[in-house]
C-alpha cells in the first residue's frame, strides 16, 4: 500500500488554519480589552510573539493553544472551530 499526501495542499491548509486562530485570538483579545503585552505575560511568551500568532506567522504548539484558550476565557476547541472542515480534508 502506497500513501501519498499532497504537500501543496497540506501546507495551504495549515496556512488557513494559522490564519483562521491568529484572527480568532486577536479579536477575542480586543473584545476582552487586552492588549497584546498583556496577553504575552498571561501565557508567557512575547508581545512580538503573539504578534506573529495574530498574523497568522506561526504554529501554535498544543501547549500555547491551551494557554491562549484560557488566558481569552476559551475552550480550546474554539481555537480550532472553523466554520466547514471540509476545507482541510486532504
Amino acid at each position: 500500500m502506497t500513501i501519498t499526501v499532497d504537500l501543496e495542499r497540506l501546507r495551504e491548509s495549515v496556512r488557513t488554519m494559522q490564519v483562521w486562530q491568529g484572527e480568532e485570538v486577536r479579536r477575542r483579545r480586543r473584545e476582552l480589552g487586552l492588549s497584546q503585552t498583556d496577553l504575552a505575560l498571561a501565557v508567557g511568551r512575547t508581545q512580538t510573539s503573539i504578534g506573529r500568532i495574530e498574523r497568522g506567522g506561526c504554529t501554535v504548539s498544543t501547549e500555547l493553544q491551551l494557554g491562549l484558550a484560557c488566558a481569552l476565557g476559551l475552550e480550546v476547541e474554539d481555537l480550532w472551530d472553523v466554520g466547514d472542515p471540509g476545507r482541510f480534508r486532504m
